[in-house]
């Protein structure tokens, strides 16, 4: 019928509109909870929907994603306020799931355990630390400021 046939034409259109659609499908996957920083990895099915969230506490959003020569990739973004601190999850291209792979108290980070020539996906998330639990606000979009989180090493 007609109706079919638009839906596949806006179909196939929305298909060649982005060609970065899959990249920031494959972004958006799973987060892999560590309970601790440096603790042995934790595989679960959670996800940033089914952690302790503070909604009204906003995604930071980067303003500086630079490489080097010498194998550091930094990212840069706007400070959240309230924030008590930022957790920052990798994905190497080829992998489903980001890994919690810091938690820091700056709007900075370095990273500098890199591969040659190797795609990296960031995502950046703020917490306020209350007691003993983190409440975490919005995940990072995956380009903000006309930066994207998708970063390949160059050396």
């Amino acid at each position: 019928t007609a109706a079919v046939q638009t839906a596949k034409a806006a179909e196939a259109t929305e298909n060649t509109e982005h060609d970065t659609s899959t990249e920031k499908e494959e972004a958006n996957r799973e987060i892999e909870d560590v309970p601790e920083y440096g603790a042995r990895e934790v595989k679960t099915s959670q996800t940033p929907d089914d952690i302790l969230e503070d909604k009204s506490l906003p995604a930071p959003r980067l303003t500086e994603v630079d490489t080097s020569e010498t194998g550091v990739i930094h990212l840069h973004w706007e400070k959240v306020k309230k924030a008590s601190g930022y957790v920052i999850y990798r994905k190497i291209a080829e992998q489903d799931i980001y890994k919690m792979y810091s938690d820091i108290k700056k709007n900075t980070f370095d990273d500098v355990d890199i591969k040659p020539e190797t795609i990296y996906y960031y995502r950046v998330r703020a917490y306020i630390q209350k007691g003993e639990n983190k409440v975490y606000g919005q995940l990072s979009p995956i380009e903000s400021n006309g930066y994207s989180s998708r970063v390949k090493s160059k050396y």
